[in-house]
Formats: structure tokens, C-alpha cells, sequence
């Protein structure tokens, strides 16, 4: 760990002071140090999304391997690897693992959900086929009077989906190359 950011070779720090009522954002994979100069409360909000689902696999086999490096013998065994890599980072690859598959669970039945009401009742085909005097079979319009805001939505569910499906891949991946399982 070092004392400041600032004296490493090759980094740009970008200080920032803080008063008091200001947020800052600081964006994903971003090193930062905080110093503070008075007695304060910091409220911190890490979250899991499409841009950054594979940032914690790259961090967990990059520290498991560090860890590996440093056990001879016993580098093979993966219950010994995974309990030290859980005591260093508070989580281990197979629990990461776990917390993706929740996050395709979850997301998976809201998009299920935005599917089901996506699809237009009786009575709204019914008035835009009035409304525009046309017979079913020539309708082309397909959007529902939501359409645009649950498409943004299925959308925003769908790459997370993806995101978490490939960080699990990768995790898996790693896992299975690793410890031959």
C-alpha cells in the first residue's frame, strides 16, 4: 500500500477538495485515496453493472494467483485457495460466482415481467385499429403505449444479463483451468 498515490511513477492525480453537502463520483476500476482533513462522514455505494461485472474476476484471479505463488505444494488445492482468497477480499471466486447467478436470476424475471406487460391488451389493439381504421391483418405497428420506455428497459436488463453471464464464463473458466475441475 502507499502513503500517497501522488508519488507513483507514470500516475496523474487529480485532487479534489470536497466541502461539506458535495457528492463526488468516482467512475469504476478508478484508484483513488481519500484524505480527510476534519472529522467527517463518507457513505460509499459500490454497484454491480454491465460496465463493470468483470472487474472483481479479473481482481479475485489476479489476487489468487499472487496467493498461489506463495503456497509451493498446496497451490493446487482449490478449498485452501478459496479460503484465502475469501479472507483477503472478503469474497472468494465461487461466491462471486453466486452473486452473478442472483444478478441473471433477478434480471431475467424483470425482463419476464416488462414482456408480460409489453404485450398490448384487447381493448388497446382494439382502439388503434379503430383510430386508425385499419384491419388487423395490415397493422404493422407493434409498440405498446410503453413501448419506448420498456424497450429501454428490457435493454438496460439484457446487458446486464449478458455482462453477468460472461463474468461467470470467465470466473468458471478460470476455476476450471486452474484447479483441473
Amino acid at each position: 500500500i502507499v502513503k500517497d498515490v501522488r508519488t507513483l511513477p507514470h500516475v496523474r492525480a487529480i485532487v479534489v477538495e470536497q466541502d461539506a453537502g458535495e457528492a463526488l463520483f468516482v467512475p469504476s476500476g478508478w484508484y483513488h485515496q481519500v484524505e480527510n482533513m476534519t472529522d467527517c462522514l463518507s457513505i460509499n455505494h459500490n454497484w454491480l453493472n454491465a460496465c463493470n461485472a468483470h472487474w472483481p474476476v479479473v481482481r479475485l484471479t489476479e489476487t489468487c494467483e499472487a496467493i498461489r505463488s506463495h503456497l509451493g505444494e498446496e497451490s493446487s488445492d482449490p478449498v485452501l485457495c478459496m479460503q484465502m482468497l475469501q479472507r483477503r477480499c472478503g469474497v472468494d471466486v465461487l461466491e462471486y460466482v453466486q452473486i452473478l447467478s442472483g444478478v441473471v436470476s433477478r434480471r431475467t424475471g424483470r425482463l419476464a415481467t416488462h414482456a408480460r406487460a409489453a404485450r398490448p391488451t384487447r381493448a388497446c389493439v382494439a382502439r388503434r385499429q379503430s383510430d386508425a381504421g385499419a384491419h388487423p391483418k395490415t397493422r404493422t405497428e407493434t409498440k405498446t403505449e410503453t413501448g419506448a420506455e420498456t424497450g429501454a428497459v428490457v435493454a438496460g436488463l439484457l446487458r446486464d444479463v449478458r455482462a453477468a453471464c460472461a463474468a461467470m464464463q470467465a470466473a468458471i473458466g478460470y476455476l476450471e483451468k486452474t484447479f483441473d475441475v
